[in-house]
């Protein structure tokens, strides 16, 4: 480990990866309870349209994309909330169409580019002192909104229904969770890129639910199984020269496994 910090862009890797597991594992708590993990994956594939036409328009990938997934995920959730379509048929089509609009406006740049295979798979050991602090601010910005909301979260994760009844704004809420999600999708992107980003925004929630049904417990273990997995997939990758993000979600696939293994053994 003390070799692996030795060099400095696996420090800038490191901090970054921890900032970067800690917002997505707390959000995929209420992703996974919330049964909202496709939204995850529609929003995470549909900035592939908001990387392709800042690329196309020579504007800023970052804060295109980021625009480009608030507006998408607001456009599933505005279609989704008015129960006529279904969640998962709103998500699809928004997906689908990004992606075919990322296809046209790639098609109209007609150059290659690095930075489409960069954000499609991630790339967190080039990962620059200016994407750091974002990802930083992120995961403050996440764990602030959700210690100061954690009671309308709870109740609206547990009992929508009678939430609403209470008076509580369940679609002000809703459209929260859809922000953040957003957010972190964008952030994460240059992290693990478009492909495994919905991975850490699944497993470590799903993880957390095998052995725990107290929200609060579910967020420490989704958080410490998010940020081990970060770190042990980055020295992994160090050490057998593998792409950095997929080692980390296989180190989470192998935690879930572990858990499920534990849990049919103690029912068993």
């Amino acid at each position: 480990m003390l070799e692996v910090l030795s060099h400095p862009f696996m420090q800038r890797a490191v901090l970054a990866g921890v900032a970067c597991a800690l917002a997505c594992s707390i959000l995929s708590v209420y992703i996974v309870l919330k049964r909202m993990a496709f939204i995850g994956e529609g929003i995470a594939h549909s900035a592939f349209g908001g990387v392709a036409l800042a690329i196309l328009m020579g504007w800023n990938i970052t804060i295109t994309t980021m625009v480009f997934a608030v507006v998408v995920a607001i456009l599933i959730g505005v279609t989704a909330r008015d129960r006529r379509i279904s969640e998962d048929s709103a998500i699809g089509i928004f997906l689908t169409t990004s992606m075919a609009l990322g296809v046209v406006f790639l098609n109209i740049h007609r150059q290659f580019t690095a930075d489409i295979f960069g954000y499609l798979f991630g790339n967190i050991l080039a990962v620059d002192v200016s994407n750091l602090i974002a990802v930083a601010i992120l995961a403050v910005v996440v764990i602030a909104l959700v210690a100061v909301f954690y009671k309308e979260l709870l109740f609206f994760t547990f009992d929508e229904e009678m939430a609403k009844a209470s008076g509580m704004p369940t679609n002000l809420i809703y459209f929260l969770l859809l922000f953040l999600v957003s957010l972190t999708v964008v952030l994460s992107i240059k992290m693990v890129g478009l492909i495994l980003v919905s991975a850490l925004l699944i497993i470590p929630g799903a993880a957390a639910l095998l052995v725990t049904r107290s929200l609060r417990w579910m967020i420490i273990v989704a958080v410490i199984l998010g940020v081990g997995a970060a770190i042990s997939g980055l020295v992994g990758s160090y050490y057998l020269r593998l792409g950095s993000g997929a080692v980390m979600v296989l180190c989470l696939f192998a935690a879930f496994v572990v858990l499920r293994l534990v849990r049919a053994l103690r029912r068993g």
